[in-house]
């Protein structure tokens, strides 16, 4: 995972640029991040190297390598973030080219500096700066920072959204950001793909409705960044308070009964439902999840219950689907409700809002 992505232009094609690159799973040996690629070799030790997700880090063993790679440039400086585990078993760190700093017990970071496409670091035998000094040495990290000069034409930094792509409840204001400075922004909420013809970004932008959202960064003497795209759901909330269905206790008799209730209109779900109850009403409710309720009768009650539904602004209901048990027994102040034969189920359907 990239986590941070720096831009500095320089004299000509050339740039200053930095990259952090978080441990992750090895894919036969390697860890690749564009423009790097980390290779991994156990040589003649006992161990081969490993991801641990527990730890959050890579683990290289002794006698093991790591060779950094960059793709169209020279690096400048490598920081190693050693782990938790890594300051236990720190080893002697010796490279291929260039210098590692002084290194002593007690470090948290080891850092090479030198100018170099390729670097290969080997690992010690022994732990000498770690904790745990008498066990075998070990390279273990959580990240790497890479400094380097990159040639040929830069590429804006892919825009970001906040917040985040996701499903909300309530509308939405979607900033859009890039890291590279001075970029235009130009964005399509059509699906289409955006360009520098499209609308340019120049303020948050509002959503309401579903709705998918694509962007490029763009900038005179640099490629077109890639495009980001962000879909934001709208699912508005409902509430449920004294009205429309009305359970009518007389119904029932005597005893505790139960009925489920099942909420749905087109795409969008009931979600953080309340009820009110007045007088003797002996109704109360429970929600399981953001589908279903339960309401429940007391012993020997002669007090009915009843909920309205409210519908939020935009939407209209059209149907509700119940489940649960004596369901026949439901009268609506609108629209029209069957129930099946098995009195288990029943349907509401009308227009309301």
């Amino acid at each position: 995972m990239i986590v941070a992505i720096m831009t500095t232009a320089l004299s000509g094609t050339a740039w200053a640029e930095s990259k952090t690159i978080n441990a992750g799973a090895l894919t036969d040996g390697v860890l690749a991040e564009s423009p790097f690629t980390l290779t991994f070799a156990k040589n003649n030790g006992s161990t081969a190297p490993t991801y641990n997700a527990n730890g959050g880090d890579i683990r290289l063993y002794a006698k093991g390598t790591v060779t950094v790679a960059l793709s169209g440039g020279n690096m400048t400086t490598i920081v190693f973030n050693l782990s938790a585990q890594g300051k236990k078993r720190l080893a002697p760190i010796t490279a291929s080219v260039g210098t590692i700093a002084t290194q002593s017990s007690g470090d948290e970071t080891v850092t090479w500096t030198g100018d170099a496409a390729s670097v290969t670091f080997t690992v010690g035998d022994n732990a000498t700066y770690g904790s745990e000094n008498t066990k075998a040495g070990q390279l273990c990290f959580s990240s790497v920072d890479i400094t380097y000069t990159a040639s040929g034409t830069p590429t804006c930094a892919t825009p970001t959204f906040s917040p985040a792509a996701g499903t909300y409840a309530e509308a939405q204001s979607v900033t859009i950001s890039t890291t590279t400075s001075d970029a235009t922004i130009y964005y399509t909420t059509d699906g289409s793909t955006p360009s520098n013809a499209s609308t340019q970004y120049t303020g948050a932008i509002p959503v309401s409705t579903t709705t998918t959202i694509k962007a490029i960064a763009v900038k005179e003497g640099m490629n077109n960044s890639t495009v980001a795209t962000a879909t934001y759901i709208i699912e508005a909330p409902f509430v449920v308070q004294d009205g429309i269905f009305d359970f009518n206790a007389s119904n029932y008799g005597s005893g505790y009964e139960t009925s489920g209730v099942q909420v749905q209109s087109g795409t969008w779900t009931a979600v953080n439902v309340t009820m009110t109850t007045a007088g003797r009403n002996c109704w109360f409710l429970e929600q399981d999840n953001s589908k279903t309720l339960r309401l429940y009768k007391t012993l020997n009650s002669d007090a009915g219950g009843s909920m309205k539904f409210v519908v939020p602004a935009g939407y209209t209901i059209t149907k509700i689907e119940f489940e649960g048990k004596n369901v026949s027994q439901i009268s609506e102040s609108v629209g029209s409700y069957e129930y099946a034969e098995d009195k288990k189920s029943g349907t509401w359907t009308g227009s309301t809002n």
